[in-house]
């Protein structure tokens, strides 16, 4: 996963170059602490945001293409553990890095409203405009 991520980097990094001047909200897995570190991101700039294991297994299952995904395995049931117990492991290390380098981190398990996340996050990103956030 890190190594995939490695290689999408080099494209999320032209686009925040390119769109440096402009706020953004970006995700994905291939926005790792140490390679947003590269571009001199303040610290105050950027946030992971990962699930709990159980928000992450309860909400994969239900993407519609997570089948399609696993149907060319032998087990799919032991396929798809696997696959959860990877991206939970990703997602301890995005944690762990980000703390290591000064970023915030934020967890999520989904008990909060999707609104109140999204104000927990422009507080820690120091957002100004948080009053005006819909979801």
């Amino acid at each position: 996963m890190a190594l995939l991520s490695s290689k999408i980097f080099p494209y999320v990094k032209s686009y925040l170059i390119k769109n440096q001047s402009r706020p953004l909200l970006v995700e994905g897995a291939g926005l790792l602490p140490h390679l947003v570190k590269e571009l001199e991101c303040p610290t105050s700039s950027y946030l992971c945001l990962t699930p709990t294991a159980d928000f992450q297994k309860k909400h994969y299952i239900q993407r519609e293409w997570v089948p399609y995904v696993l149907e060319g395995t032998t087990n799919p049931e032991q396929a798809f553990e696997n696959w959860m117990q990877r991206d939970i492991l990703f997602a301890q290390m995005v944690r762990k890095e980000a703390m290591k380098l000064g970023y915030s981190s934020l967890v999520t398990n989904g008990s909060q409203p999707e609104n109140q996340t999204a104000e927990e996050v422009a507080r820690l990103l120091k957002l100004s405009n948080k009053n005006r956030i819909n979801i």
